[in-house]
């Protein structure tokens, strides 16, 4: 399933080529679990007293909310 979502991404020159349901999905999910892993690694590595909650929250929406975008 995945390698045929790979496969259509290359043959994007295609009329035909439209994405479905199931393609979105997946996006939003890898980029919700990838970004989701930046903000751990920035909770985890920051140097300062606190680290900002609403930044953290910030960088996974955005990420997602950019991947839906594009």
């Amino acid at each position: 399933m995945v390698s045929a979502f790979f496969d259509s991404l290359m043959d994007a020159g295609s009329p035909a080529n439209v994405f479905t349901t199931m393609d979105v999905l997946i996006v939003l999910s890898l980029s919700f679990i990838l970004n989701m892993v930046i903000a751990v690694v920035y909770q985890k590595t920051h140097k300062g007293v606190s680290y900002s909650q609403s930044y953290v929250h910030t960088l996974v929406m955005m990420g997602v909310t950019i991947s839906a975008i594009m």
